[in-house]
């Protein structure tokens, strides 16, 4: 993933510079002239002199080539000239923003907008950092400063839709792109983040033209033929899906999502030699990422099945040994390999996997089921006899319909016969005896063959990545760009 989702810091020169009538024209197009051929230290010598402006040009130079110690030389250098210049303070806060040193980034900020309280720029950034730690409610707080002192800011009303995204409150983070948007048509990623919360919404007509959208204006938008083809991929249309996967890929060679995305297509046309492949590189790109190795598998477990080989199988349970170390709660990961620990012999390991699975997803029925289905299949005691009969396909319904039927007549028979014949025991007794000895016995003596047969695998089959995530559109970080000079 790259920076595309990145909470958005002013990029205006609005505001805030007091020290712009203290500049030497000669001086300012000289320096401004070595920081373009990338002469910062040469730059330095002319800016030395004490110059606000001229120390406020090189510094944003430093901070750009990433060399933050010398930035904040010189930002705290222009504090000690005037420590009432607010461009000072907002520089000063970008840069520990940029280091992630947010209660500095944070009272630098503050400091700024105390000394400008009408600073736009700076409400937005501090806004940013709140977001960065989670501190939501401050973060919009901040934005709508933003936005009363600046109708027209389109970067709060993106980093707004941000954090609304973020709290699950899809409507009015459309309405929020939707004006980011007015106000700045030609910004691809703001398109690109209101095509994921449609996503979200599944409205994925409307998903599609975001996307399609952010693609025209940045041609090189990896992640947005990525989540394109996530799209394609719900509607069934694996082949404009897989063109745009090779697309991203072809983008962004490392891009582990992408890879992770095409594999889970071909899973779907049940190409899973393939499917592999892709999990594979996903996993070599991600080793970090649980489901890589969950989907690669499921991979190698239909796989097996498909070539009718249990080869497969210690394969698929290394992977999923592996998914559930990266992320123990991974109830799915914990139900397929007791599946497969089931079809291995193992049914204590299989037990104890299906009563995690529960465990990590309570209310999931599939995982209780497979519980149950294991315990009748170990040979234990079966918890429900009629769920054996009457959960099962509708010929062992019937099977079992009839001989209670035909148990009841038989004790019917049997009452009249002791009635008017006064017989204790006849035929029809030992008949309803059969019955009830096949209802009862029949699904032990057949659980005990049954293996793991029927244990229900995941309804979804492998899972795909939407490029951003909500968590991951408020942690990444500021971009230099919002310096101010």
């Amino acid at each position: 993933m790259g920076d595309r989702d990145e909470l958005k810091p002013s990029k205006r020169n609005s505001g805030g510079d007091n020290s712009e009538g203290n500049k030497i024209k000669v001086e300012t197009s000289e320096v401004e002239k070595l920081l373009k051929e990338g002469k910062i230290d040469e730059a330095l010598k002319i800016a030395g002199k004490g110059d606000i402006g001229l120390l406020n040009k090189v510094g944003i130079g430093f901070a750009e080539k990433e060399k933050f110690p010398h930035a904040l030389n010189l930002f705290n250098r222009i504090l000690e000239i005037d420590s009432k210049e607010t461009i000072g303070y907002y520089n000063r806060g970008l840069v520990y923003n940029l280091q992630k040193n947010y209660q500095e980034a944070i009272a630098d900020y503050t400091k700024a907008i105390e000394l400008d309280p009408k600073y736009a720029d700076a409400y937005n950034n501090r806004g940013t950092v709140y977001a960065e730690q989670k501190q939501l409610q401050k973060a919009i707080e901040d934005f709508n400063k933003t936005i009363k002192l600046d109708l027209k800011f389109p970067e709060s009303y993106y980093n707004r839709g941000l954090v609304y995204y973020e709290q699950k409150q899809f409507q009015k983070a459309i309405a929020d792109y939707t004006k980011a948007i007015e106000l700045d048509p030609k910004d691809a990623e703001t398109c690109y983040n209101r095509g994921l919360v449609y996503y979200e919404q599944k409205q994925f007509q409307k998903a599609i033209a975001d996307y399609t959208k952010a693609i025209e204006l940045d041609p090189k938008f990896s992640e947005a033929y990525n989540d394109r083809g996530n799209v394609y991929s719900d509607l069934k249309k694996y082949q404009k899906a897989i063109e745009d996967y090779n697309r991203a890929i072809n983008l962004n060679l490392e891009y582990a999502d992408a890879y992770n995305s095409l594999g889970f297509v071909y899973f779907k046309q049940q190409e899973f030699q393939k499917a592999i492949e892709n999990f594979t590189k996903s996993i070599e790109l991600d080793p970090k990422e649980e489901l890589g190795y969950s989907n690669r598998g499921e991979s190698y477990y239909e796989f097996g099945k498909e070539e009718n080989t249990n080869k497969y199988l210690k394969k698929s349970k290394r992977d999923l040994e592996e998914a559930i170390r990266l992320n123990s709660e991974f109830g799915e990961a914990h139900n397929l390999l007791g599946i497969i620990s089931a079809e291995l012999g193992d049914t204590k390991e299989a037990g104890d996997c299906f009563e995690k699975a529960i465990k990590y997803e309570p209310n999931n029925p599939k995982f209780h089921r497979n519980l149950i289905k294991l315990e009748t299949g170990s040979g234990k005691k079966t918890r429900d006899w009629w769920t054996w009969w009457f959960g099962g396909s509708i010929i062992k319904k019937l099977f079992a319909g009839g001989l209670i039927f035909i148990s009841m007549f038989g004790i019917c028979i049997a009452m009249f016969r002791n009635l008017i014949c006064g017989c204790s025991i006849d035929i029809s007794i030992v008949f309803l005896i059969i019955c009830l000895l096949v209802l009862l016995v029949f699904p032990e003596i057949r659980s005990v063959n049954a293996g793991s047969v029927g244990l229900e695998k995941w309804s979804s089959t492998p899972q795909v990545h939407v490029s951003v995530s909500a968590s991951e559109l408020i942690s990444s970080g500021s971009s230099p760009s919002g310096f101010k000079n």
